[in-house]
């Protein structure tokens, strides 16, 4: 027994012709959006555990320094590279 489309008859009505009549040209034009970004950007995503405690204490730290989270982690990491450069650098050019 063949089985049953339970879409079969219903016609979508943004695949006709007709439907391309809606859309103005002022919706296909390029906007201006947000302006190329000259650095790198964050685009690498990771998850992290931390104490309920040490992610509360985050918080409050993201707070008084009116930023989020991620950004607060953000800067402490880069931080962290920044202080251990050296070490870093030598690795890289060991392997």
């Amino acid at each position: 027994m063949a089985k049953k489309n339970a879409l079969a008859g219903i016609n979508n009505p943004a695949a006709t012709p007709a439907a391309a009549s809606f859309i103005s040209e002022a919706d296909t034009e390029k906007r201006p959006g947000r302006p190329a970004s000259k650095g790198e950007t964050k685009s690498r995503r990771t998850n992290i555990l931390f104490k309920p405690s040490t992610y509360e204490d985050l918080q409050t730290l993201a707070l008084l320094k009116r930023t989020s989270v991620n950004e607060l982690l953000n800067q402490l990491a880069e931080e962290a590279v920044a202080q251990n450069r050296s070490d870093i650098d030598r690795f890289n050019k060991d392997f």
